[in-house]
């Protein structure tokens, strides 16, 4: 039958033929979205090391801004406007922001709550003003004791050996670009 092509029957199989490749390939398609569907819901029935990741995903994505250091409030550089915060690459595992002066970056390792910075890198730019230096001092000082950290909602605070409270963060929530 679609082997019969002439002149009056030549449109009439064109359209059969195309009407079977749309019909092959809404079928292929809606199988893939089935086979898809199936592998996503299984994936979403692992519900403890989701769990777990999420608190991690939420560390990593996020700019964390400077607010207290040894409990003493954190306040901008009058000069740059800038406070010391920090930004966490999981996949590098490597961190980098600023002191209020100068920009950092390190290594880090975490395992649940234990959080340990390795050495901090700095540029060197002149800070104006003993506040500024003193700043950046006391925040590298407390960023080089940092063991442990505790993440709730948008507060994150870094913690020494002893569970005192080193350096409180907050974030904001960023719209997408």
């Amino acid at each position: 039958m679609l082997f019969y092509l002439n002149n009056n029957h030549r449109n009439t199989t064109i359209w059969i033929l195309d009407l079977m490749l749309k019909t092959l390939l809404t079928s292929c398609t809606l199988a893939v979205a089935v086979v898809m569907t199936g592998c996503a819901t299984t994936d979403s029935l692992q519900t403890s090391p989701q769990a777990s990741q999420k608190e991690s995903i939420d560390l990593y994505n996020r700019t964390w801004i400077a607010t207290q250091i040894n409990g003493v409030e954190v306040k901008s550089n009058d000069l740059s406007g800038k406070r010391p915060a920090i930004q966490f690459d999981a996949k590098e595992k490597r961190f980098f922001g600023a002191d209020g002066c100068n920009q950092i970056r390190g290594s880090f390792e975490s395992q649940g709550s234990i959080l340990r910075l390795g050495p901090i890198a700095s540029t060197m730019m002149a800070c104006i003003g003993n506040d500024n230096s003193t700043l950046s001092r006391q925040y590298a000082n407390a960023l080089a004791s940092t063991t442990n950290y505790e993440l709730k909602g948008h507060e994150l605070k870094f913690l020494d050996a002893s569970g005192r409270v080193l350096v409180t963060f907050v974030t904001v929530i960023q719209p997408l670009p």
